[in-house]
């Protein structure tokens, strides 16, 4: 599938230190802060970083990077980001394959590229997608995440510690190699240690394993009720007799292994430690932002309405269409063109309604969060009309955005096209429930990529509609 390149400037992630001979510890890729501001520097110099991030599995085909590397370096980056999994680096237990981790810093050098590498390990976005085959089918010695008693998620379960130990084992692994073939090129400015873990879509894990230490007395629980619990309430007990309804989302603050297991990574001697720079934050946005397409089930959530227009054909729309090996449609696929979210205006920002644009062709694709840099895309749509009233418990929205904005879609009704349509109806009471026009009809199927947020779940926008004269 062809590549969807994120630019922004990357000011800072985790980071993970490589082994590397004591003279050149000076010259080691760090974060310093001078004149009240943090910079990343790399041998000795600052390192502003123009990044385009690969899709989950693109670094996984070195032939299929090879077109990649160019794109990278047409559009003027000077790193790129991309991804190691645990499975191809391990896919036999204790055997490592280096190919992969060779070529992508073979590549990104021969294209004047840095690199920040992310371990797709135990998990990737809470799922376990990317370990390998040998771990996924030992349920035994690396059991699974369970949302209901007896019944295995595709997650692997954080109290499985024997599987800390293995991806531990295979993460060290893979430093030991990084710094014995880049400790002088340092191609590799930075490592992202494990990806997006977690639990979606249920507030724990209720394996055996689980159950029995939610049931336990809480390790120092009088650290965490001070933070969590309101004052006055009792501080012994389990995670749901301290923090009541809350326990389930609380549990397992305390970072605990079960008895008798340890995770040593490696011996201390191998690698150079780092530590965070004082004053340096770690976080540099808001950990839930109000994003202008109401990314329901986020935590936060408004009424507002999506639409979207599918008009330019596949293969045309600057994505790849079919993917090799696989037949059209088949796996995810751009479904829409031109994309908007009608929304409300709260209060404090200046009330009103916006017509705000989320998608157009040759807009990159963002989510609009403060860490990502504007577009000239960016925005409401300027002469456009929305309007929003109320019937009882009927929410009437109607919108009129100018061909200007949609030349596509005019191009299409001038030829007596058909196009495809579909919209998304948002509630504020039901994060977890809305409306979608394509929803569960024959000619759809399930396709992320009709709407935003592009991580959640959609039907794809294959609806068709003629025009009316």
């Amino acid at each position: 599938m062809k590549n969807y390149l994120f630019v922004f400037l990357l000011l800072s992630i985790f980071f993970s230190s490589i082994s590397i001979d004591a003279q050149n510890f000076n010259s080691l890729p760090t974060i310093e802060k001078k004149t009240g501001f943090s910079h990343l520097m790399v041998n000795g110099k600052p390192w502003i970083m123009l990044s385009g991030e690969l899709h989950n599995s693109s670094a996984s085909n070195l032939e299929y990077m090879e077109s990649v590397w160019d794109k990278l370096v047409d559009m003027h980056l000077n790193t790129a980001i991309a991804t190691v999994s645990w499975e191809l680096f391990e896919p036999v237990e204790g055997k490592y394959d280096y190919t992969l981790v060779d070529g992508i810093i073979k590549g990104a050098r021969e294209h004047q590229l840095k690199l920040v590498l992310i371990w797709f390990g135990t998990w990737k976005n809470t799922w376990s997608t990317y370990a390998p085959e040998w771990v996924k089918t030992d349920l035994k010695r690396f059991p699974r995440m369970q949302t209901k008693p007896v019944e295995n998620s595709g997650a692997l379960s954080a109290f499985g510690g024997k599987t800390c130990i293995a991806d531990a084992r295979a993460f060290t692994e893979l430093m030991k190699h990084i710094g014995e073939i880049d400790s002088k090129d340092q191609t590799v400015l930075m490592m992202q240690v494990e990806n997006e873990t977690g639990v979606l879509n249920t507030s724990r894990d209720r394996s055996d394993l689980a159950e029995t230490e939610f049931i336990k007395p809480i390790p120092v629980a009088a650290k965490y009720v001070g933070q969590v619990c309101s004052a006055g309430k009792d501080t012994k007990g389990n995670w749901k007799g301290v923090y009541g309804k809350d326990g389930a989302w609380v549990f397992g603050s305390e970072p605990k292994f079960p008895s008798g297991i340890s995770a040593v990574a490696t011996d201390n001697n191998v690698l150079t430690p780092l530590k965070w720079p004082e004053g340096v934050r770690h976080f540099s946005y808001r950990k839930d932002p109000v994003l202008p397409d109401n990314s329901t089930g986020m935590g936060f959530a408004t009424d507002n309405v999506q639409i979207a227009f599918n008009v330019i054909p596949l293969g045309e729309d600057g994505y790849a269409s079919t993917p090799k090996g696989t037949m059209p449609k088949y796996v995810g696929y751009k479904c829409t063109d031109y994309e908007y979210a009608l929304n409300q205006v709260a209060p404090e920002f200046g009330g009103g309604t916006e017509i705000w644009r989320l998608l157009v062709p040759g807009m990159p694709e963002k989510h609009f969060y403060p860490r990502q840099p504007k577009s000239p895309f960016d925005g409401s749509v300027k002469n456009g009309k929305l309007a929003v009233t109320h019937e009882g418990s009927t929410r009437i929205t109607e919108c009129a955005i100018p061909w200007s904005e949609l030349p596509d879609v005019k191009k299409a009704l001038d030829a007596g096209q058909t196009i495809k349509f579909s919209f998304r109806v948002n509630d504020n009471e039901n994060m977890g429930s809305c409306m979608e026009l394509a929803s569960e009809r024959s000619i759809s199927k399930k396709n992320s990529r009709a709407f935003h947020a592009s991580w959640k779940e959609h039907w794809a926008n294959e609806v068709e509609f003629g025009f009316e004269k």
